[in-house]
């Protein structure tokens, strides 16, 4: 297993590669098409706290200035271009209270960092019941990764991240009690927003990366009181007096 200093330098060097890639022709075509996504999914007013874990670079693009006030950006390294509150801390191990949070933001999080599965759990902490997740993610079978793979380049940035399918997503959103409320699939030149499904062979390549919203449910159990095991009885019609007798 490797040690806490190696994996947090590691993912720091991951992180900004795949954030210098935004300034390629398919980072920026895959930006406008995120920062449209994130700009109509992300409800911001003055009471609403939204917190992003790991910054991107270009969060003026889909978050009006008016509202950083309460918006906040959790990162390994402090970032020039970032212009909300940051704070340094682990993915997985956020300073932040429990319940406190209404939008959680993981823009491709969760491709660069060893404990992935901590890191959802961490935002289902966060976060208020009925409170809103978002996730940005690569998609593991599209046409432009496997394109790197037979040209020999996988292990550039940002194809060289642990990608997870759609289907893998939801399962563990499914065990956290999320519950999807709709998956969009980013394709070249449009984002296509389709309810949550297993992709089929054909249609799962097409797409360079997904975006979903969930919604974070709390589920109360109500007791129940213990039903009495009665006696069976049988009913007996007294014709003399015109009525059930029920003896037992």
């Amino acid at each position: 297993m490797m040690n806490t200093p190696f994996r947090k330098r590691l993912t720091n060097d991951c992180r900004q590669k795949f954030c210098d890639w935004y300034l390629s022709p398919l980072g920026s075509l895959l930006s406008d098409l995120e920062s449209e996504y994130l700009r109509r999914k992300i409800s911001v007013s003055y009471k609403h706290r939204v917190l992003q874990i790991g910054s991107l670079g270009w969060e003026d693009r889909f978050v009006d200035s008016g509202f950083l006030e309460n918006y906040c950006i959790v990162d390994q390294q402090s970032r020039d271009n970032v212009k909300t509150a940051l704070i340094k801390a682990e993915s997985d191990q956020l300073p932040v209270a429990s319940e406190s949070i209404d939008t959680v933001i993981l823009p491709h999080t969760i491709e660069f960092e060893a404990n992935q599965h901590g890191v959802l759990r961490e935002a289902e902490r966060v976060l208020k019941p009925e409170g809103r997740l978002i996730i940005l993610w690569f998609n593991p079978w599209s046409v432009h990764r496997l394109y790197h793979y037979f040209h020999g380049k996988f292990g550039l940035p940002p194809w060289s991240g642990r990608f997870l399918s759609r289907r893998r997503m939801e399962d563990w959103l499914t065990l956290l009690n999320f519950e999807m409320a709709l998956t969009t699939e980013f394709q070249l030149k449009s984002s296509n927003s389709v309810l949550a499904k297993i992709e089929d062979p054909i249609s799962g390549i097409m797409p360079i990366g997904y975006g979903i919203k969930a919604i974070k449910r709390r589920y109360t159990l109500i007791p129940l009181e213990p039903v009495s095991i009665m006696r069976p009885k049988l009913a007996v019609f007294d014709a003399v007096e015109g009525r059930w007798r029920t003896y037992g």
